[in-house]
């Protein structure tokens, strides 16, 4: 029987840490396939850099603005975990499109250096029933960001699952209206559909 080395003997050892690199190649084979497995190339430790990334200087400068955020992520609860580098996210669960116009301006007096923002709004006002009034809640919204001159960009809505043919429908029509009234007010539209 062979013994394992004592722990007092493994400590008196260097420890060598491997880096880990990040992967290229993501691939979900076929299980009825065995023969689609892909083969890679494994890198041998001595292909790993020894140091980590190269970094720019950095000056002494302390200038608020310069880590300050140039976008804002501006949203109901489905923002709340958005993380996009250079952008602040800001949610607010629960709110309608006309909770989010109002709040707009305020957020961007806190943040002057702001020249781009995305919305996601209009998911909890579809529970009104109200289409030509969230319509009429959006279009203030559009021209209220017309006078802000930033790059806007509105989300659409996401689907949901199991809430009925009814909110389905909605939130589809008002996917399909808010793609053509961003185009009409020059907004830029992301489309979730």
């Amino acid at each position: 029987m062979r013994q394992q080395p004592s722990s007092s003997s493994l400590s008196a050892k260097p420890r060598i840490t491997a880096r880990t690199r990040r992967g290229v190649l993501h691939f979900t084979p076929d299980p009825r396939n065995a023969s689609a497995v892909p083969t890679t190339r494994r890198s041998s430790p001595e292909d790993a850099p020894l140091h980590g990334p190269k970094r720019a200087p950095t000056s002494g400068n302390t200038d608020q603005h310069a880590d300050a955020p140039t976008t804002l992520i501006i949203g109901d609860s489905i923002v709340r975990n958005v993380r996009m580098r250079g952008a602040l996210t800001l949610s607010f669960p629960g709110a309608t499109v006309k909770d989010i116009a109002a709040k707009i301006p305020g957020l961007l007096a806190l943040h002057p250096q702001v020249s781009k923002v995305f919305i996601h709004a209009g998911t909890n006002d579809i529970n009104k029933q109200q289409s030509e009034l969230l319509k009429h809640d959006f279009i203030h919204l559009f021209n209220l960001l017309k006078t802000m001159h930033l790059s806007v960009f509105i989300s659409g809505p996401t689907p949901t699952m199991g809430r009925g043919i009814g909110h389905f429908s909605r939130l589809l029509s008002l996917n399909t209206w808010l793609s053509s009234a961003t185009v009409i007010h020059n907004v830029g539209f992301i489309d979730n559909f």
